[in-house]
């Protein structure tokens, strides 16, 4: 896969597409937000946070990482069989990630 940004991803960045990457985070600690209003009615909000508890990467645990995404529709208009308004509705989907990266011969 290259370079790809599934394979490159460090920090928050991995959370989503690589975990194991955070245990290359270069600094203590990153926090990652995005919030966007994609449409009428449709937002996405994502916030992601790293921790590198060790810069050696000799601990079991060495990185830490969270995140939580929230995708929402709202406004959408309903509809009966013969086309006559019911009132309106939304959904939303929700994800969080609890992850764990460290040093699989601190095992030994």
């Amino acid at each position: 896969m290259g370079q790809s940004g599934v394979v490159s991803a460090l920090g928050a960045e991995a959370m989503g597409s690589n975990p194991a990457n955070l245990l290359d985070l270069n600094r203590k600690m990153e926090l990652l937000t995005a919030y966007s209003s994609l449409t009428e009615g449709v937002s996405y909000g994502h916030i992601a946070g790293a921790i590198n508890r060790s810069m050696n990467k000799d601990l079991m645990v060495d990185a830490l990482g969270f995140s939580y995404t929230r995708l929402a529709v709202t406004g959408l208009e309903g509809r009966d069989g013969s086309g006559n308004r019911t009132g309106d509705f939304g959904s939303e989907n929700s994800q969080m990630s609890l992850n764990a990266s460290g040093n699989a011969g601190s095992l030994r």
